[in-house]
């Protein structure tokens, strides 16, 4: 029994997966479709689809961590801040290219009825962060007063109703920052919020609270956890210098069975199989919804709590579960 496993071949997590796959009984292969970046022989024509040597069919099941995606060539400028380069073209299309062959491989698999965690043809949806907040509301899922908007008009009237605000992008790729209408009386600030002309933002309302990761597979739990950091709460804690050095403890959140079930359905509506959703609990012990992550990190998780999180998948693939 062959289990496909999709990411960067030095990824730790797919390592964690490989070894709980192979307790049972089945045999890990890691597909690594950034192997074409290197100018790797990928060929999908009739029945011929290989990966330079490695053959791309007869799979039980798939875990995709990710695929490459196309993004503009950087360098660091001059202000230390990245900056694309000048011929940025070209590479940038040829990413998309790499990316278009691995997603159409993903979508064979699926097609052909292999399971896949999670599937392409749902993440390429259920990743988006304004169809998951519209989900949320349809279900009635508690979760923050939200805007998206590109009207600096209406981003500065939500802000000064809602009070304590943060803004994070639709797609991703960024940490969250703060506003306070406070804030907003600096004639700086303000004009740097005319640049959401460009592009719309997602505004919130701040929610205080434990930063709790709650990794769900198949509408079951595999995982429910605070985080705490040793400075305390934080906007972002993906940004924290210590969450990165690994210095993040757990402390294991048992959830009501009207949250479990709110979770689950959340990640169903989504489209997700595997999710890691995001949430926050305040002082008061209410739950708010914050977003599902179709490929969500979690191993640090698994070390400190001892969830088994990397054999829940592995089971799952290998259809045990």
């Amino acid at each position: 029994m062959k289990i496909a496993l999709v990411g960067a071949s030095a990824d730790p997590q797919l390592h964690a997966v490989a070894t709980q796959v192979t307790a049972l009984g089945a045999t890990p292969v890691t597909v690594d479709f950034s192997l074409v970046d290197t100018t790797q022989p990928l060929v999908l024509w009739g029945g011929r689809q290989t990966l330079g040597s490695l053959s791309l069919t007869r799979f039980k099941g798939a875990y995709v961590r990710q695929i490459p995606g196309p993004w503009p060539p950087v360098a660091e400028g001059e202000d230390g801040q990245p900056m694309v380069l000048g011929a940025w073209m070209a590479p940038f299309m040829l990413a998309k290219e790499r990316e278009q062959a691995a997603l159409g491989m993903l979508l064979e698999w699926h097609a052909q009825g292999i399971p896949l965690l999670n599937p392409p043809a749902l993440t390429g949806f259920a990743q988006n962060k304004p169809f998951q907040l519209h989900r949320a509301r349809a279900l009635g899922i508690p979760h923050p007063r939200t805007c998206m908007t590109n009207n600096p008009a209406v981003a500065l009237e939500f802000i000064q109703k809602t009070g304590r605000t943060i803004a994070k992008p639709l797609h991703g790729g960024a940490l969250t920052v703060a506003l306070t209408p406070e804030a907003l009386k600096n004639p700086a600030v303000r004009k740097h919020l005319q640049n959401i002309r460009h592009a719309p933002v997602i505004l919130q309302e701040h929610v205080d609270g434990d930063d709790v990761r709650l990794m769900m597979l198949d509408g079951k739990i595999l995982s429910c956890a605070a985080i705490r950091l040793p400075e305390g709460p934080v906007l972002d804690f993906r940004g924290s210098d210590t969450y990165q050095g690994g210095q993040a403890t757990y402390e294991a959140v048992t959830l009501s069975a009207e949250t479990r079930r709110q979770a689950a359905a959340w990640v169903k509506s989504s489209g997700l199989v595997l999710a890691g959703v995001d949430l926050k609990r305040t002082a008061r012990g209410r739950m708010v919804f914050l977003e599902c992550n179709s490929s969500p990190i979690y191993l640090d998780q698994e070390w400190k709590t001892g969830d088994g999180i990397s054999r829940g998948i592995a089971r799952w693939l290998t259809g045990l579960s």
